[in-house]
C-alpha cells in the first residue's frame, strides 16, 4: 500500500500461525480464493470510508492507508474461510523504500 505522503511501500502479510491456518485452507479447495481480491478492496474501502474493520485492535500507529491494508487483508482472510477473530497483529507490516526518480 502506498500513497504520496509516505516515502514508502508498505507490504502487509499475515503471522505465521493465521498464515498456515489460511494455507489449510486453500491446500482443501483453492477456489476460496476467488473473489479474496474483492474482498481486499472492500475492506479498505469500507475502512477508509467508515473506519470499520473485521480486524481488532487498528490504531493510529500507522497511517490510515496502511491500517485500510489491514483492514482489507482481513476481510480477504475472512472470506477465504478462515473463521477465528483477526486483530491488527495478526499482520506484519513492513516498508519498502521507493526510489527518487531522476
Amino acid at each position: 500500500m502506498a500513497e504520496p505522503a509516505l516515502d514508502s511501500v508498505c507490504h502487509v502479510r499475515l503471522e505465521p500461525g493465521p498464515w498456515a491456518g489460511v494455507q489449510r485452507l486453500v491446500a482443501e479447495d483453492s477456489s476460496r480464493l476467488c473473489g479474496a481480491g474483492d474482498a481486499f478492496a472492500g475492506g479498505t474501502a469500507v475502512y477508509l470510508e467508515y473506519l470499520k474493520t473485521l480486524a481488532a485492535g487498528i490504531d493510529g500507529h500507522y497511517p490510515p492507508v496502511v491500517n485500510a491494508a489491514i483492514a482489507g487483508c482481513a476481510a480477504a482472510v475472512r472470506w477465504i474461510g478462515f473463521e477465528r477473530s483477526l486483530r491488527a497483529g495478526d499482520f506484519a507490516v513492513s516498508a519498502l523504500p521507493l526510489a527518487v526518480a531522476a
